[in-house]
Parts: C-alpha cells; structure tokens; sequence
C-alpha cells in the first residue's frame, strides 16, 4: 500500500549552513530544499535554534512552515516560561555536563554524547570516565 508522506521534517546542524557540493554553493540548504519541495507538503525545519531571537529569524525566512525546537526544549525544560517572562538571557544554548541533571536528557541520549555520537557540539573536553560517573550518578 503506498501512502503520501504528511510533512518532512529536515534536521541540519545549522539552519544557515550552505551548500556544500552538487549545487549552488552559496545557497543555503534548508532553502533549496524549501525550492525543491515547492509547497507540495509541510516543511519542518530543525537546526541549533534555541532562543526566541533565533526561532522568529528562522521561521521568518519564509523556507519552512515550522520549527521543531527539541535541543532548546531539552536545555530548557522551562523554555516557554523563560520566554514569556521575559528571562531570555537565561536560555541556556550549550550543554554543560555540570547540569546534566537539570536536562531533559534520557541516560541513552548521555552515553551517546559521552561517546561522540549525540548531537551536543564540543564535549570533548571532558574524558568519558568523568562522563561516565555524571551518567552512573543520574541512574
């Protein structure tokens, strides 16, 4: 049985991040694909958007119908509030092992950090073993 696809939902490391090769290299991707997929179904873009400021410039590019927000969501369980309340400058963008449990991180999406393979930039400046007792101690 074939059924139509409801939307894509498209996950880049960077909303912004160009072309790299196969096409117009100064374009973006995400609007390539918005050209590509021409209105035909729903567009969900995904990419490194945590605050306010960087969700509207996004959305306002005109490239997507929406945004998923998971990585601000999991940083900032209280993000909404943080938003509305206007405590934007306390939306935290980096994760910092430190508050690992404050985090909306399941312990597999922690082990996959400590190993390399999660999505959280830049954690190899702490070793696996000091990663490792932060993941024993939220178990």
């Amino acid at each position: 049985m074939e059924k139509p696809i409801q939307y894509l939902h498209v996950s880049l490391w960077d909303f912004y991040k160009k072309i790299r090769r196969g096409a117009d290299t100064t374009q973006l991707r995400i609007e390539a694909l918005h050209k590509r997929i021409n209105n035909r179904v729903p567009f969900i873009g995904v990419s490194n958007l945590y605050t306010a400021d960087d969700m509207l410039n996004a959305y306002n590019t005109g490239y997507v119908d929406s945004l998923a927000i998971g990585k601000s969501v999991m940083l900032n369980p209280n993000l909404v509030q943080l938003i509305e309340s206007g405590r934007e400058s306390e939306i935290e963008t980096t994760f910092d092992w430190d508050k690992a449990e404050k985090y909306r991180y399941t312990n597999a999406m922690l082990d996959g950090t400590c190993r390399g393979i999660d999505f959280i930039q830049n954690q190899n400046n702490l070793n696996y073993a000091i990663k490792a007792k932060i993941i024993k101690k939220l178990n």
